[in-house]
């Protein structure tokens, strides 16, 4: 049993590693056939770009700037985050069958006010059981 789960492990870790690395061979492979076929063709950029390793050096840096702001914008200035979040949770198979152990207070303390006005929550009971809440008999 701990060989097939060493393998496993390793095969795991050696997936990870060729798509951390395949990310730099990828954007190096587009930047070396943008900089031939594009910036050496075109005598503006060709004069600014002097030499490939200064054209890659300062792509990258612009490239890491600009989804660096990018992603801070799309995480921290907007609310579409929060909606894929929302969308992330609503489309979880899991959460339909089970709920996480620190929701499961939130969730009898709805119950209890949904039923003080006469709402009928016994589908929510139903989930609160098979996520072993005490008060709705679980384990």
């Amino acid at each position: 049993m701990r060989i097939r789960r060493l393998i496993q492990r390793g095969l795991y870790y050696v997936q990870t590693g060729a798509l951390l690395g395949g990310l730099p061979l990828a954007l190096l492979n587009f930047a070396t056939i943008f900089y031939y076929n594009a910036v050496a063709n075109i005598s503006f950029l060709k004069n600014i770009f002097t030499d490939f390793y200064l054209f890659v050096i300062l792509s990258g840096t612009f490239f890491v700037l600009f989804f660096g702001l990018l992603g801070y914008t799309f995480k921290r200035k907007t609310k579409f985050y929060s909606s894929a979040i929302e969308v992330d949770v609503d489309s979880n198979p899991y959460m339909r069958h089970k709920l996480t152990p620190t929701s499961v207070p939130m969730y009898e303390a709805w119950v209890e006010l949904l039923e003080k006005n006469g709402i009928d929550c016994e589908k929510i009971k139903v989930l609160l059981r098979n996520s072993e809440s005490t008060k709705y008999g679980g384990t």
